[in-house]
């Protein structure tokens, strides 16, 4: 066996790192003022920055920065830290709706002690450990092995402040002209569709993917430096009546994981509609008649029920950015009349303004294509940007969304919906994007480049999937995932990509 030496912390923290490089996505473990490593006494590695690095004895991959050259700054020596005087325990109070007291520094199901209430004030000890997911962590100064997570580092989300928390606030997010705030700091954002990610764990829905799985999910996001997931609150075989503790569950791990949700209420195509509603999806690619549907009113008989119930029954989680009356509403069959686009208009109004009287704190959008799909157009001259205009001017829909893919031309179609973003000075986000061939992550830099820079706030990757193996989720030709024949190759670039875009758009 090679030959060994132990080292030992002699800052408050040093990060375990899987190469010898400093950087915010090269994070595998935390060690903490005092803690002993074994290390090799004959593997050593120098870095461009100074810093001179050991790997550790158990792991090829496992590395630690010992000593910088440049700076003189050490972080490991032979002998312990010589003990300082301890600091004073500190009360702090919960921010959030609640946040739980665990075992260890790490968020996951199995290890959770306690729970504490907005308000709640909780005494802690002066050790802070920051975690590879992001949060730091802190111990309760009169229980051993109690933490629980202050804030987290990459998206300043706080969970424990100095100062009482007055009435809790539901609706974090606001909008102010063309942007949006959270906390009252600026948002802007990089994000991901993650569909089907309240039914986790439910087996008619989706066989092979457990409700362990979304923890997994969401914590990919997060070292992307992703804010915001997509998803939807109904699917077809799942009533009202499971479908509201499923979307409960999942918006509580969604604020355990520092991120915000987009709450899509219902589908105009595909299978994630409300149940019920099955005789009115009877178009190409199943998309809803818009006879029966918004000239007749057939929304009122199971739609309008649904989405009341939903939104009454989390209209305080502070998890959520927005309620989405709906995916990719459409005109069907073509084409569309101007009175089909007054029918259309009447029912965005009216569900929009049902929304807003349940719950005036969280923002609301349509969640369309582009509003080229709903708006007239079956005789010459008629004007897609007035009608736009008067449907993104409703009082209660508080931002506007497109979704276009590489190559579907969507994309060219969408750029009315952006002039009139900046006439009404509401935000707009490219809600679903997708690249197929060639180089994606270069094609979706150029993209969210290109957007964020004429006004778009936020920009959403469509069928993301860390899993290591296909649970039924995701997209294979548009998607991002590590396993699907044209998306694998393409996984970790991507995933550069947006890292890079999230840490410049939270610059910005």
């Amino acid at each position: 066996m090679a030959d060994t030496e132990d080292l030992f912390v002699q800052v408050k923290q040093v990060n375990i790192r899987h190469a010898p490089r400093v950087a915010r996505d090269n994070i595998l473990d935390t060690l903490v003022l005092g803690d002993a490593v074994e290390v090799l006494a004959a593997v050593t590695e120098e870095s461009a920055d100074g810093w001179h690095w050991r790997r550790l004895a158990e792991s090829e991959e496992h590395w630690l920065a010992e000593v910088n050259r440049q700076t003189g700054m050490r972080l490991l020596d032979t002998q312990p830290p010589v003990a300082a005087e301890p600091a004073p325990a500190e009360t702090l109070y919960v921010l959030a709706n609640a946040v739980n007291i665990r075992r260890t520094p790490r968020s996951t199901a199995d290890n959770i002690l306690a729970r504490l209430q907005h308000g709640d004030a909780v005494v802690l000890g002066a050790q802070k450990v920051v975690g590879a997911d992001g949060w730091q962590w802190r111990p309760l100064a009169d229980k051993q092995d109690a933490w629980v997570a202050e804030y987290h580092t990459r998206t300043g989300q706080r969970l424990l402040g100095r100062k009482s928390p007055g009435k809790p606030l539901a609706g974090r997010v606001r909008t102010e002209g063309m942007h949006f705030v959270v906390d009252g700091q600026p948002l802007r954002f990089v994000g991901a569709n993650l569909r089907e990610f309240p039914f986790y764990g439910r087996s008619d829905v989706l066989p092979f993917a457990s409700a362990n799985i979304q923890d997994d999910q969401l914590r990919a996001m997060q070292e992307m430096g992703m804010r915001v997931v997509r998803m939807h609150a109904c699917h077809r075989s799942v009533s009202l009546g499971d479908a509201i503790p499923l979307v409960g569950a999942a918006l509580d791990r969604v604020q355990q994981h520092g991120l915000l949700a987009i709450v899509v209420l219902n589908d105009s195509l595909g299978s994630f509609w409300v149940p019920g509603d099955e005789r009115f999806h009877r178009h190409v690619l199943g998309h809803l008649d818009k006879i029966d549907y918004f000239h007749a009113g057939g929304y009122r008989e199971n739609y309008l029920p649904y989405a009341r119930r939903m939104v009454a029954a989390y209209r305080d989680h502070p998890a959520i950015l927005a309620w989405e009356l709906g995916n990719e509403y459409a005109i069907h069959p073509q084409p569309a009349s101007v009175a089909d686009g007054e029918a259309f208009l009447r029912f965005v109004e009216h569900v929009s303004g049902e929304i807003r009287g349940l719950d005036p704190n969280h923002l609301i959008a349509i969640g369309l294509v582009n509003s080229g799909h709903v708006a007239p157009n079956d005789q010459p001259g008629l004007d897609r940007l007035a009608f736009a205009r008067r449907l993104y001017g409703l009082p209660a829909i508080d931002f506007l969304t497109v979704h276009f893919y590489e190559g579907n031309g969507e994309e060219e179609n969408s750029r009315p919906d952006l002039t009139v973003a900046r006439e009404l000075n509401k935000p707009l986000i490219v809600e679903e994007w997708g690249a197929r061939g060639g180089n994606r992550a270069a094609l979706t830099a150029s993209t969210i480049a290109h957007w964020t820079g004429h006004g778009a706030s936020g920009f959403l990757q469509w069928g993301f999937s860390a899993t290591p193996f296909d649970v039924g989720v995701g997209d294979a030709e548009f998607g991002m995932d590590p396993y699907a024949g044209g998306n694998k190759d393409h996984y970790q670039n991507l995933k550069q990509v947006y890292r890079e875009w999230a840490d410049k758009l939270q610059q910005a």
